[in-house]
C-alpha cells in the first residue's frame, strides 16, 4: 500500500514539473514574438523594459506556484478517505 502512495505522488509530481516546463516554454515564445516585433518597430527602451520585468514576474510566478504545489503534494495525508 505505502509502494502505490508513493508512486502515485511521484506520478503527480511529474506532472506538476512537466505543466510548469510546458507553460514556461509557451511564454517564452510568445515573449519572443513580443519582443522582436517590439524591437523591429522602434518601440522605445523603456516599454521593453517593462514587459521583461513582467516576463520574469509570470516565469517566477510559474515557478514559485509548482514548489507550493510539489510541497502540497509532500505534505498530503496518506488516508484522505479517512477524513469523510
Amino acid at each position: 500500500m505505502k509502494g502505490i502512495v508513493i508512486k502515485v505522488m511521484i506520478k503527480d509530481i511529474v506532472i506538476t514539473v512537466v505543466i510548469t516546463i510546458i507553460a514556461v516554454i509557451i511564454a517564452l515564445f510568445y515573449a519572443c514574438g513580443i519582443f522582436s516585433s517590439i524591437i523591429q518597430g522602434n518601440i522605445s527602451f523603456l516599454l521593453i523594459g517593462i514587459l521583461a520585468i513582467a516576463l520574469i514576474s509570470l516565469l517566477l510566478a510559474l515557478i514559485y506556484n509548482m514548489y507550493i504545489r510539489i510541497k502540497e503534494i509532500k505534505e498530503e495525508d496518506k488516508d484522505d478517505l479517512s477524513k469523510y
